[in-house]
């Protein structure tokens, strides 16, 4: 009787094995890293461990970074979660191929939400569809793509820098790229397993008036941008040690 109960429940066994051996896998990583010319100089980007992707979803890899001249911060994230429906997929690639943004044939796109001068913001963002294929193992998809405006120093308008965690900005003063304002604003990133606040001061064009041109959706990031300041005012008249700010 035992024998007879093990041919039974032998071929459902194998029929689990064969719906999860027909799943999609794909790499799976988090990166919040601060540093110094993240815009110019790609850095390591891996992610060890695999996940299997659910039902209608695909793999995704995608890079944040923000440079504001003397730091860079990069946040990255690679996992599943991004519905594979064909019309989804065509609407996603319409979206982000705007301001600058070029779609590539392995479906990432670049988009420079901040080209300068001062601030620069971009992010890449890739949806793919065969086991592993989020696999890039440094930032090289994202510089390469990077179109950075020129820029001529300011000896006038100084203004502080900082980017860090939310709540823990140290003031530094800097000299401005011309046509740029002060600029001061929190941002939260969420998605991805990324969960974050973080604080930004720089030198911004001042033809905008703030970074991520209230756009929500980065990838698979939500955003909110909070600016409390933006002003094209000089800081001249304050006694404060000063560097210049080169792009």
């Amino acid at each position: 009787m035992a024998i007879c109960c093990i041919q039974y429940f032998l071929p459902l066994f194998l029929l689990g094995l064969t719906s999860y051996s027909d799943a999609l896998v794909c790499k799976k990583g988090v990166m919040v890293i601060f540093g110094s010319g993240f815009a110019k100089t790609a850095v390591n980007w891996t992610a060890p461990e695999t996940k299997i992707a659910a039902p209608g979803e695909s793999c995704h890899e995608t890079l944040l970074l923000i440079d504001i001249g003397p730091k860079s911060l990069l946040v990255g994230s690679k996992g599943s979660g991004i519905d594979i429906d064909e019309d989804t997929r065509s609407e996603t690639v319409d979206n982000y191929n705007y301001g600058g943004g070029d779609v590539y044939p392995d479906n990432g796109t670049t988009l420079m939400y901040a080209d300068g001068p001062g601030i620069l913001a971009a992010l890449y963002h890739e949806n793919c569809f065969t086991d592993l294929c989020n696999k890039d193992e440094d930032t090289e998809i994202l510089v390469k793509n990077l179109h950075v405006v020129a820029s001529y120093q300011s000896k006038s308008l100084k203004c502080p820098v900082c980017l860090q965690y939310q709540g823990s900005c140290p003031t530094n003063f800097v000299f401005c790229p011309k046509n740029t304002g002060c600029y001061a604003g929190d941002i939260a990133v969420k998605g991805g397993g990324i969960n974050a606040n973080f604080s930004i001061k720089g030198c911004l064009d001042v033809t905008t008036e703030n970074i991520f041109k209230r756009d929500d959706a980065l990838g698979i990031f939500t955003m909110l941008e909070h600016v409390t300041s933006m002003t094209a005012n000089s800081f001249s008249h304050l006694f404060v040690p000063v560097t210049s700010l080169a792009w």
